[in-house]
């Protein structure tokens, strides 16, 4: 399921900019990411005054699209809702009058601002079903049994 980011954090953000009590918060939430936002929405809702604390100068936390790293946008986090059909963030879609995209065969890929050629959604499709399974066959294996002479150094001698 696909959400703009802008809908997602503007809708999550309405109304949590300007707790009430800013000087006495009933509580107080560490971190303006999707989660923090939800929560602060959620105790205002429960007529709490309610004071964000963000360490960025965003908004968002791991839901942003990132324009210098690679050289074009490349979103981070927020990119789907896992158990769409229980999960009570579809209630803030259901808010924004936000049309969730079900099926991934219905999502579009875009590349430098432009869609990507029909042909690139086969080759897409493969490199991310072979990396799901790089990675749960990661998961399988023990992790390596790291010695604390490899982890930690010594310390020079002043």
């Amino acid at each position: 399921m696909t959400l703009s980011r802008r809908v997602l954090l503007s809708t999550l953000a309405a109304g949590v900019a300007a707790p009430a009590h800013a000087a006495d918060p009933d509580v107080v939430i560490v971190g303006a990411g999707v989660a923090g936002l939800a929560a602060a929405r959620t105790l205002m809702a429960a007529h709490k005054s309610v004071l964000v604390l963000e360490a960025r100068d965003r908004i968002g936390g791991r839901a942003v699209t990132d324009s210098t790293t690679f050289g074009f946008p490349f979103d981070h986090g927020a990119q789907y809702i896992e158990a769409g059909k229980t999960n009570p963030a579809m209630a803030i879609l259901k808010e924004a009058n936000a049309r969730p995209v079900l099926d991934r065969q219905q999502q579009s890929l875009y590349l430098s601002g432009n869609e990507i050629p029909q042909q690139e959604y086969a080759r897409f499709e493969k490199i991310a079903v072979d990396a799901s399974r790089k990675i749960a066959d990661a998961l399988k294996k023990p992790p390596p049994m790291i010695g604390p002479g490899v982890v930690l150094t010594p310390s020079p001698t002043w």
